[in-house]
């Protein structure tokens, strides 16, 4: 039985096509007068599994990265005491994409500060 050369190749080849090449999220924190933000807390968690969950810290110019993450569907927590959480959520991440989500924070409400002892 002789079998086409392209349905060998395409069966051959599949798996290389298949494979996922991940992606990279990365941005800026500032605050409301644009100066950035060191030492934020920044969380992406995965839609689909909310055990999957990454977390990092800004660094001296205010900046983060998540690289190598997998294609799909995004919540994305920015936070830092006294000042009100930044949220996206659905921020897609697509293979070998670099996403860039810049951040600003603004200073939580007087009340709010007092009442959590922030």
């Amino acid at each position: 039985m002789k079998i086409p050369l392209f349905v060998m190749l395409t069966v051959c080849l599949e798996p290389w096509v298949a494979v996922a090449r991940p992606g990279t999220l990365c941005g800026t924190v500032t605050d409301s007068t644009g100066a950035v933000m060191v030492g934020v807390s920044v969380e992406a968690c995965r839609e689909t599994s909310r055990s999957d969950c990454r977390r990092a810290d800004t660094n001296q110019s205010g900046h983060y990265s998540f690289p190598a993450m997998l294609q799909g569907n995004y919540n994305v927590t920015i936070s830092v005491p006294g000042f009100v959480d930044f949220v996206r959520k659905d921020v897609e991440i697509a293979d070998q994409d670099v996403r860039y989500l810049n951040g600003t924070l603004e200073v939580a409400p007087l009340a709010r500060i007092m009442r959590e002892g922030i």
